[in-house]
Order: structure tokens, then sequence, then C-alpha cells
């Protein structure tokens, strides 16, 4: 059975995760780090190029898109890089609107694909290592007292 206090923690987590993933999509970016294999490349036209604010902090983050095409059928991606880009607005103003790039695709699943092939960020293993001593955290945090 698990204690309350590891339950606790494990919920509190599990939304943190949610949460950091609705912002950033780490696991999403991992998933597809992990599982795609950028052995082909082709060229694509960026479709839509924004800086979004997000947070009550004033927050930016960049929405690009790019479609591609491989065997006939096009795509539309927006993994930018797996790695950390660190200014949103410089990154956007890189990728304007019509631009043609070179997009790299795993050639067995062409959906998965980046305009920038780099090994995960430093931001993603940092949100990870955050959750996992938060998870630490909240399970001592809510430990009962034994008198």
């Amino acid at each position: 059975m698990i204690k309350e206090s590891y339950l606790s923690a494990i919920i509190l987590t599990i939304i943190f995760a949610v949460i950091s993933e609705g912002t950033t999509g780490t696991f999403s970016t991992i998933w597809d780090y992990t599982y795609s294999n950028l052995d082909s490349e082709t060229v694509g036209e960026i479709v839509k190029s924004e800086v979004d604010l997000v947070g009550r902090f004033g927050g930016v983050t960049y929405d690009i898109r790019y479609s591609y095409t491989v065997n006939d059928k096009e795509y539309v991606g927006s993994q930018v890089s797996y790695g950390s880009d660190t200014n949103a607005v410089e990154t956007q103003k890189k990728y304007p609107l019509g631009l043609q790039v070179t997009v790299y695709y795993d050639s067995l699943k062409p959906q998965y694909s980046t305009l920038v092939k780099t090994t995960l960020g430093l931001d993603v293993y940092g949100q990870i290592i955050i959750l996992g001593v938060g998870f630490f955290l909240m399970a001592m945090l809510f430990k009962p007292l034994d008198y």
C-alpha cells in the first residue's frame, strides 16, 4: 500500500508534470527525440512564425510551424530544435514566414521532424530534475510526524 505522504507527493508531481508538458512540451519533446531517427532531409517552408506571451509574468515563447512534403504527403512540424532555445524573439526572427528551410525527418516516421539537429537541451533535463527533487521534497513535507 502506498503511504499517504507518497500519494500526496505523487499527485502533486503529476500536476506539475502536466503543467510542464502544457507550457513547454517537456515530455513530448523527450518522446520525439527518443523515438525518432532524423536520417533524411527535405526542403520545407515556414508557414507560421509568431511570438506568444505566456504566463502572468510576461514570459514569451515562439510558435513556429513549417510544412514539408515526403512521398507526396504534406506534413506540418513545429519542433525547431531539441536543444535550448533561450530567446524566443531571436528564434522567431531567424525563421520568418515564407522562409525556405531544411527539415530533418525520420524516413520511417516522417511526422517526426526538426529544423536543427541537436541533443536535448539543458532546460529539458532541468525540468525533469526539478520534478524529481520536487517529488522528494513533497514526500518529506507530507510525511506524517511520529511522536
